[in-house]
């Protein structure tokens, strides 16, 4: 499923948030393709409060591997990109994500790269993702 994806920053002048924007869309449209073309080899990804993977195929298998039953627990419903922060070779994101059934979370996502190229890859990801209420969502 892909969701609905807002995203209310400004990129135009930076390609590190330009990039955070476009890798957050992968994420929406499940491209794990770009996604782990983007990684580095030895990336290392940090869920905090529950997990730490390491090596790109861990990650993929983490995000996209699929149980073989249809359900629609846990499916994206909407990544809403509030603002994103680009400086050397990191990245920082948030926003809210609406998941069903009827679970939003808010999230802040630091992204490091190997180097300060433009085609750098993403060597650390730290994520913070919470769930919050519905009533403190509407309260944006």
């Amino acid at each position: 499923m892909n969701g609905k994806f807002i995203c209310d920053a400004n990129t135009g002048h930076s390609p590190k948030a330009e990039f955070y924007k476009e890798w957050s869309k992968w994420f929406v449209e499940e491209d794990v393709e770009k996604i782990n073309e983007a990684l580095d080899e030895d990336i290392e990804w940090e869920m905090v409060g529950d997990s730490n993977i390491s090596g790109k195929e861990a990650v993929r298998e983490a995000f996209f591997k699929r149980e073989e039953q249809d359900t629609h627990e846990n499916e994206l419903i909407e990544l809403h990109i509030e603002n994103i922060l680009s400086h050397g070779k990191g990245v920082c994101g948030w926003g809210t994500m609406k998941m069903s059934p009827h679970k939003t979370y808010r999230f802040c996502d630091i992204l490091e790269f190997a180097n300060h190229k433009s085609d750098a890859k993403v060597k650390n990801v730290i994520a913070f993702v919470m769930e919050i209420s519905e009533e403190d969502d509407s309260k944006k």
